[in-house]
């Protein structure tokens, strides 16, 4: 798969209307060996982007956050914005 077809997956309206969809789109990135690093980078920073919008609009239960933590481990240098961002997600929910 390309970085092109990450892309067109990236912008697929339904992927990014659910926090399962987008790390759904995260682990494919991560897992994807023929894209190179910086673009692996790049894609994964506009996906930590799209979940944080979707934060933003509450579109996100204390669940889904919960369960994206627990697909998220083990941490990893590139999952650790992540992880902080839905960290800091569920301290201000609480």
């Amino acid at each position: 798969m390309t970085a092109n077809s990450y892309r067109g997956r990236l912008y697929s309206e339904a992927m990014q209307q659910t926090l399962s969809g987008q790390l759904a789109i995260w682990q494919d990135i991560e897992g994807e060996s023929r894209i190179d690093d910086a673009e692996r980078a790049r894609l994964l920073e506009h996906c930590r982007s799209d979940i944080a919008f979707l934060l933003d609009l509450d579109m996100a239960t204390t669940d889904d956050v919960q369960q994206a933590l627990k697909t998220l481990k083990p941490s990893t240098p590139q999952r650790e914005p992540l992880i902080r961002l839905l960290q800091d997600w569920m301290k201000q929910a609480a």
